[in-house]
């Protein structure tokens, strides 16, 4: 994420602005690190992959949680799921065009 985004991010509990703790950028990219509510620093929320995560499956309850864990399970078995079809699509739009 681009740090200037954190000014229109606001904490979902206190809807407080947030600041940034980067622990590591790539160029103007922060890749990893935390927003940290500015009213509670109790309330943080983790940067992963250049992505703000604000739900935590910790807080998720019954049937969301387990579609989450159903997910996350079958992602993990077919890490590129979907991904030929969309390429198959692709190819097929850019036949059609030439």
């Amino acid at each position: 994420m681009y740090e200037f985004a954190v000014e229109y991010l606001f904490c979902p509990e206190t809807q407080s602005p947030l600041r940034v703790e980067a622990t590591n950028r790539v160029g103007e990219h922060i890749m990893e690190g935390t927003l940290v509510s500015v009213a509670d620093p109790a309330h943080c929320y983790p940067i992963c992959n250049g992505v703000p995560c604000f739900v935590s499956i910790e807080r998720l309850e019954g049937e969301q949680r387990d579609t989450v864990a159903a997910f996350a399970e079958k992602w993990s078995r077919i890490p590129d799921y979907g991904q030929e079809q969309m390429t198959k699509r692709s190819a097929s739009k850019v036949t059609l065009c030439l």
